[in-house]
């Protein structure tokens, strides 16, 4: 096998010229003179700050830098870095929006661009092979980069997958700081998630105290990440080795592996373990998510919940099996007695009885699924103030719950399978539109709203079968709304009314008498409906007087 040059994160003691142990990560001795030289990089004046969406601890970890060919070995024991220690603690799941914040200044570059044993490995290589891949490893740190890289997550609890994958679109890319393209996209994408996110970010080099002190604050991580720009740029006292390249010591004339075929064997159940580990943290994330939040799931009764603990502890266990695998392979490693052929299943076995199998941790069936729910916002484009209403929910500005305001509803998220139907007045009365999809502006509609009725997709939308009248009330000496059902007769104890608007639904007739007896004199027929409303109690008019009614279908 040859081996392939690899860039890493910096681990404590690694140093230029040092050999590697491939298959753990651990430093060992010495291994190739220092005589290295410096490619100066870039001169700090600007710095590139990037944001990507992630959908798996594997995409997180790329964007720290962790490649899944260099997670392997070091990352399974002591020598764990930093940055996969965050990325793996960051329990990705797909319910939830995760964004990478990365920054880099590299400012030199050191290499040994003609790499030479050491005098002491050079001799210890030809009298003892062996001893020297105990004493020096099979790689060599050929190349350190130095300067500083920041790194961070934000786990951002959008309303829909909509929702996530717009802002997602809006933010993802490559900017220069201080400018206005990043500044434009934590202040005017991101900051209205203040308070609906979590952040972490750890650094390597700059400013020893750099920490995010709101990390619920989108725009506190911005001036974090630019702050600590700013002063590496300042002050290169502050720059460290943050990566290093790793080089096999054969180019160094250390020769090439004692067992090419073990390593070959060895390199493939590495790479696959970080895979499988990747992917059980996937699992694992996504369990506890549905255990954190049970109540915006369909159906999660009390055995549903028991399916999902049963699940996370499968891939808990999928977790150690994977590291007690890679452990007992590393350990093996190099020994041609060793029996490398019992892999994952047996290892499982081994740690949790016979029954176990492997992976043991999968999918649900059937699938837990989010609550799809409609999000109502007061901009168009989904901007604004907005609110969460589950579907079956009918909401009125009459009766305050319609929390983004009367005539305040500007864009709509309606998801697959669910619909909308919007009032222009109060009690579900006067012109309506249904609504089957996302709507990131209202056309005609914009500012209309009164009140509304959320169901699904296909349902029958029972029709409003009440006329709403605004009378003046002699008891209360003002105005007020009655409402008047199909059947209604007449205005008990109230005498003669005085009617200044009114809602009447298209299928419905009001009829309105001048007297309470049957057969009075019909004043109107054919009231459609008046919304205009007059608030004076002096009662000017125009208005109608009559002293009884009847609701009735068309």
């Amino acid at each position: 096998m040859a081996l392939r040059q690899i860039t890493v994160p910096l681990i404590s003691g690694y140093d230029i010229g040092v050999g590697v142990d491939y298959a753990t990560g651990d430093r060992r001795g010495l291994a190739v003179q220092q005589n290295a030289t410096t490619t100066t990089g870039s001169d700090g004046t600007s710095g590139m700050l990037r944001i990507q969406r992630i959908t798996s601890t594997s995409d997180l970890l790329e964007q720290f830098g962790v490649h899944v060919e260099a997670s392997y070995g070091a990352f399974f024991g002591p020598n764990i870095s930093a940055r996969f220690d965050l990325g793996s603690r960051a329990s990705v799941n797909t319910f939830q929006l995760f964004m990478a914040v990365t920054g880099e200044l590299e400012f030199a570059t050191l290499s040994i661009d003609d790499p030479q044993l050491t005098p002491q490995a050079a001799l210890l290589r030809g009298s003892d092979p062996k001893l020297f891949t105990e004493r020096y490893g099979d790689m060599f740190i050929s190349a350190l980069s130095r300067g500083g890289f920041i790194y961070a997550f934000m786990r951002i609890d959008t309303k829909s997958e909509s929702e996530a994958e717009d802002v997602a679109g809006a933010v993802s890319g490559s900017y220069a700081l201080f400018k206005g393209e990043a500044d434009t996209a934590f202040h005017k994408q991101l900051s209205r998630y203040a308070g609906q996110m979590a952040i972490d970010l750890r650094h390597e080099g700059g400013p020893a105290n750099t920490t995010v002190a709101n990390k619920t604050d989108p725009l506190d991580l911005y001036q974090t990440v630019a702050a600590w720009f700013n002063a590496l740029q300042n002050d290169k006292s502050l720059a460290v080795a943050y990566d290093a390249t790793l080089s096999p010591l054969s180019i160094a004339g250390g020769g090439a592996p004692l067992n090419p075929a073990a390593l070959q064997s060895l390199s493939d159940l590495l790479v696959n373990a970080s895979r499988l580990r990747n992917t059980a943290l996937d699992g694992v994330g996504q369990m506890n998510h549905i255990l954190d939040r049970p109540a915006e799931f369909i159906d999660l009764d009390g055995q549903r919940v028991a399916s999902v603990q049963k699940n996370l502890n499968n891939y808990l266990n999928d977790i150690q099996t994977i590291g007690a695998t890679a452990s007992r392979a590393i350990n093996d490693a190099g020994n041609p007695s060793s029996d490398n052929t019992i892999g994952f299943a047996g290892i499982g076995k081994s740690l949790f009885g016979p029954d176990y199998l492997f992976p043991s941790g999968g999918p649900l069936i059937p699938a837990v699924m989010p609550i799809p729910r409609i999000i109502a916002y007061t901009d168009p484009d989904y901007g604004g103030d907005s609110m969460i209403i589950d579907i079956g929910r009918d909401l009125d500005s009459a009766a305050q719950n319609l929390l983004i305001g009367n005539d305040a509803l500007s864009s709509l998220r309606v998801p697959s399978g669910s619909a909308v139907r919007l009032y222009e007045h109060s009690w579900f009365q006067g012109a309506w539109i249904d609504l089957t999809a996302d709507q990131p502006s209202l056309g005609t509609f914009d500012n209309k709203t009164s009140s509304l009725r959320t169901y699904a997709a296909g349902a029958i939308v029972p029709l409003t079968n009440v006329v709403s009248l605004w009378l003046f009330d002699r008891g209360a000496n003002s105005n007020a709304w009655f409402h008047f059902g199909i059947g209604d007769h007449g205005l008990p104890n109230q005498g003669r009314m005085q009617l200044f608007s009114w809602l009447v639904p298209a299928h419905l007739q009001l009829e309105l008498f001048d007297g309470a007896g049957q057969g009075q004199t019909l004043l109107d027929t054919k009231l459609g409906d008046n919304p205009a409303i007059y608030e004076d109690v002096n009662l000017h008019k125009p208005w109608l007087e009559f002293a009884a009614l009847t609701v009735s279908e068309k």
